[in-house]
């Protein structure tokens, strides 16, 4: 809910992120990390910053320096090669343009219940959220802070929806099979990217609260 006067750039999300994780680590807590779509590779970044961190969960992965990434991420595949190859070259100004992110991702694909749907992109701090082009280049450009093949430390559970109609399973795992810490994948069964359908409801809880009690 805050209001930021700045340019607002993915480097921001990160840094309002690791200052919330370091003072719960201060105060001696246990911290797990859980990032749902988009925030999956956001808490990504965050745990490499944080090696005292208990565990990172997922429940995507997304590395939007891979093409096939992008194909899925996008609204559809225009947008997602000449499109923000355009707007990379486009001026200062145009880039601080706010736009629905419904506009440039496919976000009729958040979930896969259609009145659920509407719930969601009528939410002006959520689905339905005003994003700026700046925002949008800096997060698809952002390289992460380790490659996954130097992330060795924090153990790993990705809790994949088996239904996921915007970014499906082996998206996520171009970049989480590299990870090189001890990981485990769980495929929630019928379940759409906002994982909300049974079995795959439980089979989330069940596993997160199974992967915090082991680790």
């Amino acid at each position: 809910m805050t209001e930021c006067n700045d340019d607002f750039t993915y480097q921001s999300w990160i840094d309002v992120g690791n200052s919330v994780v370091k003072k719960e680590i201060e105060k001696g807590n246990d911290v797990f990390l859980m990032g749902l779509s988009a925030g999956g590779m956001l808490a990504y970044n965050i745990a490499c910053l944080n090696e005292k961190i208990s565990g990172l969960i997922v429940t995507c992965i997304l590395d939007n320096r891979e093409k096939e990434v992008v194909k899925y991420s996008a609204k559809n595949e225009y947008m997602g090669t000449f499109g923000l190859s355009l707007l990379r070259k486009m001026p200062l100004f145009i880039k601080k343009i706010e736009v629905p992110m419904k506009m440039v991702t496919n976000m009729n694909a958040i979930v896969n219940d259609k009145n659920i749907l509407k719930l969601l992109l009528k939410d002006k701090k959520g689905a339905g959220v005003n994003i700026s082009f700046l925002f949008m280049l800096s997060m698809m450009d952002y390289k992460p802070i380790l490659e996954a093949e130097e992330f060795k430390s924090i153990p790993v559970l990705m809790v994949h929806p088996g239904n996921d109609k915007w970014t499906p399973p082996f998206v996520s795992e171009i970049f989480f099979d590299k990870i090189a810490s001890e990981k485990e994948k769980i495929i929630l069964e019928n379940a759409g990217h906002f994982p909300v359908e049974e079995p795959g409801i439980s089979q989330l809880i069940d596993g997160i609260i199974k992967f915090m009690k082991k680790w």
